[in-house]
């Protein structure tokens, strides 16, 4: 959704016509991932709480999916520029692109 909102793929496609779609699968695969991250953290609870990588991991979620939340809703309400939309694309992948190397960090690192 978010490259869509960037400009950088389906062009020809509307903005809403990608946004509900990707929303669901957004939606499941965060629910997977909370699954799964929530046995992997129950057996090492403490130790990975304090680990810094992990905080830093666990507040760019709940911003990403704030993020999420909130660009999802105002696409479906109402119009945007052209100019407005591809900043919220680009910061949109710039929070789960921030994401993905914090998980990766996290792991090599830990």
């Amino acid at each position: 959704m978010h490259l869509r909102l960037a400009g950088a793929m389906l062009r020809g496609t509307s903005v809403l016509d990608v946004a509900r779609p990707a929303g669901r699968l957004i939606a499941l695969g965060l629910s997977v991932s909370a699954v799964t991250g929530v046995l992997l953290f129950a057996g090492r609870a403490s130790e990975i709480a304090a680990n810094g990588i992990f905080q830093t991991k666990m507040s760019l979620i709940v911003i990403a999916v704030a993020w999420q939340l909130v660009v999802q809703r105002r696409l479906t309400q109402t119009v945007r520029s052209a100019e407005t939309t591809r900043a919220l694309g680009i910061i949109g992948l710039a929070l789960w692109v921030s994401l993905a190397v914090t998980a990766c960090a996290f792991i090599l690192l830990e």
